[in-house]
């Protein structure tokens, strides 16, 4: 956007694709840097933001700085002073996106982790409920073998252990032997 100035249309052309900084004029024909920054502000759009001018005063750059300017340089500038001003304000921007990257890994370990914990209590759950089945199964075989049990008192004892292991409600629960 270099030496045109900023109309609605180049604000427009700010949110059509991505610009890591704008340095604006304070007084610019057509759209002033205030306007420029509440444009941008209004937008959303994640642009380090530089006002410059030769009638600044505090009031100004306070005005600017609560509107969204990352920094206010005042005219006459050293070169040394803007690159300084726009290493410090991209170096910020490349900070805070790696913040957010990482936030967002952090965040999907934690889901994974927690996944992984509950694939783990399920198959340890799984495998308790393998173990008390055989036990189950062994116990019951046992009793048929011996010959002085009726089959029927067998066959009550098994649902009422199976049951209490399983739970009642549990489908298929007498399945087990």
């Amino acid at each position: 956007l270099p030496g045109r100035p900023l109309t609605e249309l180049k604000v427009r052309e700010l949110s059509l694709r991505p610009y890591d900084l704008v340095i604006s004029d304070l007084k610019m024909p057509q759209m002033g840097g205030i306007e420029l920054l509440e444009n941008i502000s209004a937008k959303n759009l994640n642009v380090l933001t530089v006002i410059m001018t030769g009638f600044g005063t505090v009031e100004t750059a306070i005005d600017a700085m609560k509107r969204g300017a990352y920094d206010y340089i005042l005219k006459p500038f050293k070169v040394e002073e803007v690159i300084h001003v726009v290493q410090r304000g991209l170096e910020k921007q490349r900070l805070a996106a790696e913040n957010l990257r990482l936030k967002e890994a952090l965040s999907l370990y934690k889901v994974s982790e927690a996944i992984a914990a509950s694939l783990s209590e399920k198959w340890k759950l799984e495998r308790v409920d393998s173990i008390l089945r055989a036990i189950l199964r062994s116990a019951v075989f046992e009793l048929v073998d011996r010959r002085d049990v009726p089959a029927k008192v067998v066959i009550d004892e098994y649902v009422a252990v199976a049951g209490a292991f399983f739970g009642a409600d549990e489908p298929g629960f007498v399945n087990a032997a």
